[in-house]
């Protein structure tokens, strides 16, 4: 049944179902039908031209969210495992470049110094799904491209975590003193770790 069918049906209902009947059965039948017959003519006009009869609230509005990425990294001394640096920020999903930029800048200063060598580490996927993991993924290459592009650090070759650690373990600092992560770090001053969760926002 087609809306306008649908709309003419329930008018006509509504219009019937509060109309007066007399005490005869057949004089009653017949003013049923009357009522009925004229009823669905008005409401088929009425649903045609868009005009309501009667009031039977509004729609619900659609209600959508976005998706806002929120990541922490610091930077860890290759030689002792202390912490030289953190950030962390938030930004929604379509503004992945932004939440880079902002991460990248400050990383920079403090106890480094430019010139210094850095390896990007895969970033823990703290929410735990396949959609996390693929931005959290996508938002490290950026971070590694906005740090080759500022020049403050000389950035090596990223370092590929998983295939080592746990991904409990992928921003523990202690990371630095794992013999099969060490043996990747020749050259290298510092490693940037992290993680990323997702979460939606209603818009």
């Amino acid at each position: 049944m087609d809306s306008v069918s649908r709309r003419a049906t329930m008018y006509a209902d509504k219009y019937v179902s509060h109309g007066n009947t007399g005490s005869d059965g057949q004089g009653d039948l017949a003013m049923k039908i009357h009522r009925a017959m004229l009823a669905t003519m008005v409401a088929m006009a009425a649903a045609l031209c868009g005009c309501t009869l009667f009031d039977f609230g509004d729609e619900p509005e659609e209600v959508t969210y976005n998706t806002i990425v929120t990541c922490e990294v610091r930077l860890v001394s290759v030689a002792d495992g202390a912490i030289v640096a953190t950030a962390s920020s938030h930004e929604e999903l379509a503004d992945l470049d932004d939440l880079a930029d902002d991460l990248a800048d400050d990383l920079e200063g403090g106890k480094t110094k430019k010139g210094q060598a850095v390896t990007v580490a895969t970033l823990r996927n703290r929410s735990g799904t396949d959609q996390c993991k693929r931005i959290g993924d996508e938002l490290l290459q950026k971070i590694e491209g906005e740090l080759v592009s500022q020049g403050y650090f000389a950035v090596h070759e990223r370092l590929e975590l998983r295939a080592i650690l746990d991904e409990k373990d992928l921003e523990s600092s202690s990371v630095v003193k794992n013999p099969k992560v060490r043996k990747k770090l020749a050259g290298v001053d510092y490693l940037l770790l992290g993680g990323v969760s997702i979460r939606k926002e209603k818009d």
